[in-house]
């Protein structure tokens, strides 16, 4: 199928390595994706946090906009990011609109042995699913050997969103630059957002439940909302 093409929406990706593709996009939210040249698009792992799976097809979930979508074909993933109308990183506007990207460890996706961890420019952009809130949704799970849809590690997460896909303008919870209130009995203000069940002694997630992170930048990037709470 490789050779035929692989399109979304009938606009072709293009081919960033043997086993990259990319392509950019315009989205509205509530837009049915129609993939081609997939084969079996039951064997994929499209991003859970962007589309939703419905009779009719996948249904886009975050606000309209520029998006980047990146297929790798070794490992069956789909992942999407937002972007500038010239393909650049998008980042959080002043009114809290654009892009928020996640870094850290004990969160990840399609699963955890997947971990976004601290490297600059290789961020998770989160899906603004309404303007100016963000929202990561998946299940509580192991570091290692987890499950296709848990992106939460139960008994360790040390995590902390940016502005950009890249180190500068980030999360602050204390201090003269405090943009950020965090409102969650579970996860811990230690600079980054923690759950450190070994070193700390807080509570863990329930292994193999649902975790939702919201954050609500409607009254600006410097004045943040940080929701962490269990179930949907």
């Amino acid at each position: 199928y490789i050779e035929e093409g692989m399109a979304i929406n009938g606009k072709l990706l293009n081919m960033v390595d043997a086993s990259n593709y990319e392509g950019i996009y315009e989205f509205k939210q509530g837009d049915m994706l129609i993939p081609a040249g997939f084969g079996n698009l039951a064997s994929w792992w499209v991003d859970t946090n962007y589309v939703k799976a419905t009779a009719a097809g996948l249904q886009f979930l975050p606000v309209d906009g520029t998006y980047k979508v990146m297929v790798n074909i070794d490992k069956s993933t789909v992942h999407f990011k937002r972007v500038n109308a010239d393909g650049s990183d998008a980042t959080l506007a002043d009114d809290g609109t654009g892009a928020i990207w996640l870094m850290g460890w004990g969160v990840g996706a399609p699963s955890l042995d997947n971990q976004f961890g601290w490297d600059a420019g290789k961020a998770y952009c989160m899906p603004e699913v309404a303007p100016c809130i963000y929202e990561f949704i998946g299940y509580a799970g192991p570091e290692k050997g987890s499950s296709i849809g848990q992106y939460f590690r139960y008994d360790y997460i040390s995590m902390k969103y940016f502005h950009q896909n890249n180190w500068g303008g980030e999360m602050k919870l204390s201090g003269d630059e405090k943009n950020t209130t965090l409102n969650s009995t579970i996860l811990n203000d230690e600079g980054n957002l923690e759950v450190d069940v070994k070193d700390k002694g807080h509570t863990p997630l329930e292994n193999g439940a649902t975790y939702k992170l919201t954050i609500d930048a409607s009254a600006g990037k410097n004045n943040v909302v940080v929701k962490f709470v269990k179930g949907e």
